[in-house]
């Protein structure tokens, strides 16, 4: 299902930045599950249209990490390429995070989930705030203002697990909570399989 795939792809997507194949296959569910739910609303559109150019990211990271395992070239030594890999991926990540919201948010008023819509201000406040540590920390990553960006860095990272925790429970709460057309019509189609199975069949008069 889409909410499913969704959960899953983001589950994959931000909490094993470390290993990138793994990541372009968070990608692939995302897109998969935003494909499912396009039809709810233009914003999943967006959405998605951002989880692919977080899969496009994802294959260059990729190809830079399998360089760097091999002792090519280390992409990390370079300070160019590390602080505009920074704004990239959050950049995108700020993007697909305000437009999934927004689907989610859409998705939960329409169907009439109060709780749905609360999360979506929630997790909306916490990109607002990601955005302004994020401005905060390329400023002082840039000019190099010693211990303060250290600082500033652990409670940039910090504060990213605490919003992407928090994004995750809010898409599995739409998962468990928010019946979409395709779940609707699964079930419609198991309650028939099941009638046809174990209905009595009234026995025909001679």
């Amino acid at each position: 299902m889409g909410f499913g795939l969704i959960f899953s792809g983001w589950s994959t997507l931000f909490f094993f930045k470390l290993i990138p194949p793994v990541n372009i296959i968070g990608c692939l569910l995302m897109m998969r599950g935003l494909d499912r739910l396009s039809g709810y609303g233009d914003n999943f559109k967006k959405a998605k249209n951002s989880s692919i150019a977080f899969l496009a990211y994802f294959v260059i990271y990729c190809v830079l990490w399998l360089v760097g395992i091999l002792g090519i070239f280390d992409y990390t030594k370079v300070f160019a390429l590390v602080y505009a890999d920074q704004i990239i991926y959050r950049t995108i990540l700020v993007l697909l995070s305000v437009f999934l919201y927004r689907a989610l948010g859409d998705i939960s008023r329409e169907v009439g989930f109060e709780k749905g819509v609360k999360r979506e201000k929630t997790c909306t406040s916490l990109v607002i705030v990601f955005v302004i540590f994020l401005a905060a920390q390329l400023v002082m990553s840039f000019i190099g203002i010693g211990k303060y960006e250290a600082y500033l860095n652990l409670a940039l990272s910090a504060f990213e697990l605490i919003w992407l925790i928090s994004s995750a429970v809010y898409i599995y709460s739409c998962y468990m909570m928010i019946a979409t057309q395709e779940i609707i019509d699964e079930e419609n189609k198991k309650m028939k399989e099941y009638d046809m199975k174990y209905s009595f069949r009234t026995p025909k008069k001679k």
